[in-house]
């Protein structure tokens, strides 16, 4: 059973577990009060002091152990709690209540909302007291600094309420023989009170002489204290900066739709109100659900892009469910959630009216002059947000002060998007963005997703103030860190700049000066004006099979005009078609016997039916080349007769499997030593040459395909049929890039045995490379154990297209300026890296400076009410404020080494020399 308050027996329930259903009035009223006479160990981080904490410079008062007892809200004083105490002040609190009539029972929380300002005032009376830290009644109490463990386990273990409260049960009696009474329903209730309060007083709502009524929206959510925020951590020229460092004070945020914490229809919000709506993260609901209804008819243009669902089907609705899921707008440097940047999703991601409202929602008041927007279907929603923000109120209206907007796609998600959107919306070619992934909501699901079990089966209201509990614990867990974090981030930073200039500074200077000026302007152009042409967009198209074969056909025709009807050519077939249908014969055979092969020892009659034919078939059409290449290649005949016995490859015998007949191509007879013509060399290397190219563009093609499966089984896919279905896909997506391999080695080898006597373009074996295994990966991978900063791009997506015999060709040029602009790309983005940390750990003190004397101002800003709660309310904004300077003092400590770092990333950042071109 759950104890009462004894002299020797002290507990405080403090954890985080909510629900809608509401208990007996008086037993909870019972739990609450039992939490507000104790003094609170602070959660995430937050150690509340015995006494109050000196700050230097500041005057504090003398506080002294009270010797009267707290107020309790009908403001009798009481001395300490005896056995029958709660009784008298149930009755009394009964009393108060019926006064004022009784709760709806539609509205449950009604005593309580009423009575808040009480609690919340006698919550922080207890902090004048100066009792012991852990009055909460935890056995598990930290000896170092009396920390509760107790009550911060909820945030990390994310367990759930019925096993807490079964856990408190056991321990109470494991035996079996007496049966603890259930208190669950109460335990609940309490909790979702006492968090409520706890949230207040931490935003300084007791502080204010207007009470919590006069709470503005979002000013309950813990602010990420390295992001911008005008007149309090930028310094006061920052809107006048050069255009070179406005990056330095950009906003970064980042978008995202989460499917997992869905909500069932149940309850309502009549009968289970938020109890800080629009407080902290959420949107405020009444406002949110207008928004939507009163756009609800707002059509949704198809994608252009890839097949996104969130575009093609925004209206996609599960059954039994009241939201699907949630959307966010975060902090996409640091993974900060964002105030009002929260809502549910009715329809998936509906016709982009949720992630509308919550992004202009979350930005309704900033002040910033430079925006970066990072999300997932970013190249679709962004074209019409001016249009669709014209309609909408203007409170939703963007501020006048931003000068200017980047809409960018997160890495991970790039490679599935087609190859314009990888050139338009990517980060890693972005001029001010630094090393920024724009994947910080997908990281702060990991987090929040452990409790969606328990989210999804409650009230609209309880399950809004869990979430937005839970963000703030993660928002102030992540302030605490951001020391180590950002050393280590500064550290890696200054390195990687150092590498990867050097390694731009070689590429640069094997390039002609007028080369690279030139190529230096079109990008610089490019990234002031995305509008004008891309530097990185390849302009030269590789030669397919298909181009070559028409290009031969070409030449055939124009030498059959200028030839006497004498032509010795044997024939109505030229030599180039002859071997063109060679290699088409060949692929029939490698795709033949890789379908035999995998269909097992076991094959059914119609699997053995459908072979049969098609290696019939196969025969017929070799037998008919046969005939016409014994024409042009008598030697091929003489190969393939010579002593070859029955069955072998080099026989056509009924019992030779039709894809293991050997076709004797000028490249198998020189592989042998046979002198063949160098006409029939030349048809067949240039043939093999646009088959070579063909096979790459199928291997890419293949790569993005596969990135996006990926993407979609992650994301999409629960179940076993789902995931079945899913990796179905996938492997046949990895077969035909397999053959596609298979394909461009062939070629490869067949190039290489008749490259030897022909006079081919020198630069071939650079740009059709020898193709492993591990090359075979999507454009943003890189190999086992690269990190993103580290990794490289397989040579597949970089390959030189030239065919050309000089580096004059067109094709040779656009290769190498794609991958000059690239390295340089590299070395800007860890450049301007090192700069955004530098001015973010310059934001991150100044912040806390701000913040600390912000409740040395409140110690002294409401001395209406008991001298009591004067003393409380001045006692627990010292503490706060003595937290933020320990803080900034902890950071300043850590953060000793940097302008060592930074004094050796300016060395290295020297200035242009003559004849070299080094971008900083």
């Amino acid at each position: 059973m759950l104890p009462r308050r004894k002299s020797n027996s002290k507990r405080k329930f403090d954890y985080d577990f909510y629900s809608n259903v509401a208990p007996n009035e008086s037993t909870q009223r019972r739990i609450l009060h039992h939490n507000t006479v104790a003094e609170v160990t602070e959660r995430g981080g937050l150690k509340m002091s015995t006494g109050v904490i000196p700050v230097e410079g500041v005057v504090v008062p003398q506080l002294v152990e009270p010797t009267v007892p707290l107020l309790v809200p009908d403001a009798e004083r009481y001395e300490f709690l005896e056995e029958g105490y709660f009784d008298s002040w149930d009755a009394e609190f009964e009393r108060n209540r019926r006064s004022r009539g009784p709760a709806s029972a539609d509205d449950p929380m009604k005593d309580f909302l009423e009575d808040r300002d009480l609690f919340l005032s006698e919550l922080l009376r207890s902090e004048g007291r100066g009792e012991a830290p852990a009055m909460c009644g935890c056995n598990n109490v930290s000896p170092a600094d009396h920390r509760c463990i107790d009550c911060l386990l909820s945030f990390e273990s994310k367990c759930s309420g019925y096993e807490y409260i079964s856990t408190i049960q056991r321990g109470s009696s494991n035996t079996g023989v007496e049966k603890a009474r259930d208190r669950y329903d109460e335990f609940l209730r309490a909790v979702r009170q006492w968090r409520n309060l706890t949230m207040l007083k931490r935003s300084g709502r007791g502080h204010d002489p207007q009470g919590i009524s006069n709470t503005r929206k979002g000013e309950c959510a813990v602010l990420c204290p390295a992001c911008p925020h005008p007149g309090i951590n930028l310094p006061p020229d920052w809107n006048i900066a050069p255009e070179d460092k406005r990056f330095l004070y950009a906003q970064f945020v980042g978008m995202d739709a989460n499917f997992r914490l869905k909500r069932k229809n149940v309850s309502s919000e009549v009968r289970d109100p938020s109890l800080g709506g629009g407080w902290a993260f959420f949107v405020e609901e009444a406002e949110y659900k207008d928004h939507i209804s009163a756009n609800c008819n707002q059509k949704q243009p198809k994608s252009t892009c890839v097949a996104h669902n969130a575009v093609n089907n925004p209206d996609k609705q599960a059954q039994g469910l009241s939201a699907t899921g949630v959307g966010t707008v975060d902090c996409a440097r640091h993974d900060f959630k964002r105030p009002n940047g929260v809502g549910d999703l009715q329809f998936g991601e509906s016709r982009y009216l949720n992630m509308d409202f919550m992004f202009l929602g979350s930005l309704r008041d900033s002040k910033i002059e430079v925006l970066v927007v990072s999300y997932d279907i970013v190249c679709q929603w962004s074209v019409h947000l001016q249009d669709r923000m014209l309609s909408y109120p203007h409170e939703l209206h963007l501020s006048n002060s931003i000068k200017h907007i980047s809409f960018l796609i997160p890495k991970f998600h790039l490679p599935a998007h087609i190859e314009s959107c990888n050139l338009l919306y990517s980060f890693n070619l972005t001029k001010g963005v630094g090393r920024t992934d724009g994947e910080a909501p997908e990281r702060g699901w990991a987090n929040i997703n452990r409790i969606a079990q328990s989210t999804k089966e409650m009230g609209p209201g309880a399950r809004h103030d869990t979430i937005d509990d839970h963000f703030n614990d993660l928002n102030w867990k992540k302030t605490t860190q951001f020391g180590e974090r950002m050393l280590k981030k500064i550290r890696e930073a200054a390195t990687e700049f150092r590498e990867h200039t050097s390694a731009f500074e070689e590429f640069n200077n094997s390039v002609p000066q007028d080369v690279r000026d030139n190529w230096k302007d079109q990008v610089e152009a490019w990234e002031s004006n995305s509008s004008l042409k891309n530097p990185y967009f390849n302009t030269s198209n590789a030669p397919s099979e298909r181009d070559v074969r028409l290009q031969l056909a070409q030449e055939v025709a124009a030498s059959d005009e200028e030839e006497s009807i004498s032509d010795p050519t044997p024939g109505h077939v030229h030599a180039s078609v002859m071997i063109a249908t060679g290699l088409g014969i060949e692929e029939e055979q490698r795709k033949l016997g890789a379908d035999i092969a995998s269909i097992g020892q076991h094959p059914t009659a119609n699997q053995v039916t459908t072979f049969l034919e098609r290696s019939n078939h196969l025969r017929r059409k070799i037998t008919s080349w046969i005939e016409v290449q014994s024409l042009f290649m008598a030697e091929a005949s003489r190969q393939r007769f010579k002593g070859a016995p029955s069955g072998s490859p080099d026989s056509k015998s009924a019992t030779t499997t039709a894809y293991d007949i050997r076709l004797w191509l000028p490249s198998n007879l020189a592989s042998k030593g046979v002198i063949v013509t160098q006409e029939l060399r030349m048809y067949e290397w240039r043939l093999r040459e646009g088959q070579a190219h063909d096979a790459l563009e199928e291997i890419r093609r293949v790569l993005r395909l596969k990135s996006y499966l990926y993407k979609y089984k992650d994301c999409f896919s629960r179940g076993v049929k789902a995931n079945t279905r899913s990796n179905v896909l996938i492997d046949k997506a990895t077969v035909n890039m397999n053959r596609a391999a298979d394909r461009y080695r062939v070629a490869r080898n067949a190039m290489l045995t008749l490259a030897d006597s022909l006079e081919t373009p020198v630069t071939w074996r650079t740009n059709l490379r020898e193709l492993r295994s591990e090359d075979l990966r999507g454009l943003s991978e890189g190999l086992v154990g690269d990190t993103e900063g580290r990794r490289t791009v397989s040579w597949i997506w970089l390959e030189n297209t030239d065919t050309a015999q000089t580096d004059e060709d067109p094709r040779f040029n656009d290769a190498l300026r794609i991958e000059w602009c690239r390295a340089r790309a590299r070395m800007m983005r860890w450049s301007e890296e090192v700069e955004l940390l530098k001015e973010e750990m310059r934001r991150i003190l100044e912040f806390l400076l701000w913040d600390g004397n912000r409740w040395i101002l409140r110690a002294s800003a409401h001395k209406e009410g008991d001298v009591l709660v004067q003393e409380g309310r001045a006692a627990y904004a010292q503490s706060q404020a003595a937290i933020r300077f320990e803080l900034r003092k902890k950071f300043e400590c850590l953060w000793n080494e940097v302008p060592l770092i930074l004094e050796f990333f300016r060395a290295s950042d020297k200035p242009e020399e003559e004849g070299e071109h080094t971008e900083k």
